[in-house]
């Protein structure tokens, strides 16, 4: 959003003005960090932009009779509007996960889950979830026990705890054996979401699939939490077998 002084000038054609070898005046180079103050002018480079702020600025005329007004920057019309919104968050997120997790995520924002299911798979499909790893790479420190809580053998990463623990994969392999032979899918091939949609072709079946499948990484996080906040014993085979 854009501030336009007595609707003279735009904030924006002083911020982003492009000097000569193409450097751009920018506050947060000239300017210190803590005291915003105060001018760092240590270079040739950083006089040259000042210089260049001051002209731009000697041509700033205020109006007393003029009032302010903000100018919504992603419309051309300047003004702010829903649709334009929904233009500029679709535009992040092409820029800001693979072509293979937006159309992950749009399978399962169609699905009829429960909003928190699809939250969680929202994270999980994004990276987000807090596994020890994942922690630890955030500079998280003083983790007690790094080890899988349900095997207690690996860390807990995210393609183990779900995938590739002997524990986990027990639940997985009775749910496959639930679906039945008639499944266009190896057991493999199962626990890959992109294998199932490249193997079913119908779409009612895609869809239940795709929800058990969401819906059972959502209930192996839950036995995951419980045993580690509330310290709960669990059996993973019960109302599964």
């Amino acid at each position: 959003m854009t501030q336009v002084f007595g609707g003279e000038i735009r904030c924006s054609e002083v911020e982003g003005a492009r000097l000569e070898g193409g450097a751009v005046w920018s506050p947060a180079v000239i300017f210190g960090s803590e005291d915003t103050t105060l001018l760092v002018a240590s270079s040739a480079v950083l006089g040259a932009q000042w210089q260049w702020l001051l002209l731009l600025l000697a041509a700033v005329r205020f109006s007393s009779s003029a009032e302010d007004s903000f100018e919504w920057l992603s419309n051309l019309s300047g003004l702010f509007t829903v649709a334009s919104t929904a233009c500029l968050t679709a535009a992040r997120k092409s820029s800001a996960w693979q072509p293979q997790v937006l159309r992950r995520l749009k399978i399962m924002w169609n699905l009829s889950l429960p909003f928190r299911i699809q939250i969680f798979v929202w994270r999980f499909f994004t990276s987000r979830i807090p596994t020890i790893d994942a922690l630890i790479y955030r500079g998280v420190e003083n983790i007690s026990c790094p080890s899988c809580v349900f095997c207690g053998n690996e860390p807990k990463s995210l393609y183990h705890t779900f995938f590739s623990c002997n524990v986990s994969l027990k639940v997985w392999e009775k749910i496959y054996g639930w679906l039945g032979e008639d499944v266009l899918f190896s057991f493999e091939e199962f626990l890959e979401f992109d294998a199932i949609q490249e193997k079913m072709k119908g779409v009612a079946v895609k869809v239940k699939i795709n929800s058990i499948w969401m819906a059972l990484i959502w209930s192996v996080w839950i036995m995951r939490n419980s045993i580690v906040f509330d310290q709960a014993s669990l059996c993973f085979f019960h109302g599964v077998g």
